[in-house]
């Protein structure tokens, strides 16, 4: 079981990824853990699109003032977050693309686990937000997603809900096997199964590989 050694959050400078980047620092301080700050600056599609120049003009034209900006932004993040920090942490920018980054930069400083934040709206791409939800479905690493004004607290029950699918990765259940050692929490799996259908043999198979796993 790998622990908790670093921690990546991604941040959009929003209330709700702050909310997110404090629930990861009180979480590394528990854990032991490093905390990576990452933010990636899109370069205005629309501004290229309209563009008389070249394509690539803009862009290498505004690269450095985006990017000047983004430290900046970053640096009042430092300045408000991270004046006292308790965990040893690192402040990254990059201009480009965000998912392509973050998924990057995931792979980069070997991530164990990623902490975004998510809004109150409905339905899950508007309530995660499009960022948010595309790391979820195709990050490499566990991803905790962070209600809005939600703060740490040490967690006492987990769930884990799950199809009972035969091709669910199990690795990819440490975190939930971190947390719940580190916290001494309890564990519920949580299966919705169709009334009145059997299970599969796969399906059984799995709960009993599931069952010795946790």
């Amino acid at each position: 079981m790998k622990a908790i050694e670093r921690i990546l959050v991604p941040t959009d400078f929003s209330p709700t990824a702050n909310d997110a980047l404090l629930y990861a620092l009180d979480l590394a301080q528990v854990v032991g853990a490093k905390v990576y700050i990452f933010h990636a600056t899109r370069i205005p599609s629309a501004s290229i699109a309209t563009s008389a120049y070249p394509i690539g003009y803009y862009e290498a034209l505004n690269m450095d003032e985006l990017r000047q900006e983004a430290e900046k932004k970053m640096e009042n993040l430092r300045h408000n977050f991270l004046y006292d920090p308790k965990v040893p942490f690192e402040c990254i920018t990059e201009v480009g693309p965000a998912v392509d980054l973050i998924g990057q930069m995931a792979q980069e400083k070997n991530i164990d686990l990623m902490v975004m934040g998510a809004r109150h709206a409905e339905g899950a791409e508007t309530w995660f937000g499009s960022i948010t939800t595309s790391m979820v479905k195709n990050s490499n690493c566990s991803v905790l997603v962070v209600p809005q004004g939600v703060r740490f607290v040490r967690p006492q029950k987990l769930v884990f809900a799950t199809t009972l699918d035969k091709l669910t990765p199990l690795a990819g259940l440490d975190v939930l096997r971190v947390f719940a050692k580190t916290f001494s929490a309890a564990v519920d799996v949580l299966h919705i199964h169709a009334y009145g259908k059997d299970y599969t043999p796969e399906q059984n198979k799995f709960r009993e590989t599931l069952d010795q796993y946790l």
